[in-house]
């Protein structure tokens, strides 16, 4: 997930962020996490497609050997220079039927904004 991208500009069509895994039995929920003073919270998922920094602009759910799999395409509409050197993963939490669930974390990523006078 590690990239630049280039500050107050969109992310380029053809270079998503993408989040993915497989959500289990019964399914959990893949979302994508921002680091916020060293705690991670919920930046994007199904139920927050969009906020003012970025949006999931595509999501595919297939089956898959272990339920259902899931892939969200999400890019960055105004990322500012606050938002250089954060912290993002992807997650998945387990269905609620499933209270002992493990939540499974994907490596981080991180977020280089360039100024746009640079470019």
């Amino acid at each position: 997930m590690s990239r630049e991208i280039i500050h107050n500009k969109f992310t380029r069509a053809d270079l998503p962020f993408i989040c993915e895994g497989e959500l289990g039995v019964p399914p959990g929920k893949l979302s994508i996490e921002i680091d916020i003073q060293n705690e991670f919270e919920t930046f994007l998922d199904l139920n927050n497609k969009t906020n003012s920094i970025a949006s999931i602009f595509k999501e595919e759910t297939i089956p898959a050997s272990c339920g259902m799999y899931q892939k969200f395409y999400f890019g960055f509409q105004k990322a500012d220079v606050s938002m250089n050197l954060r912290k993002f993963r992807c997650s998945i939490k387990p269905s609620l039927e499933l209270p002992n669930g493990d939540v499974k974390y994907s490596e981080e990523g991180v977020i280089k904004v360039v100024p746009g006078m640079y470019i």
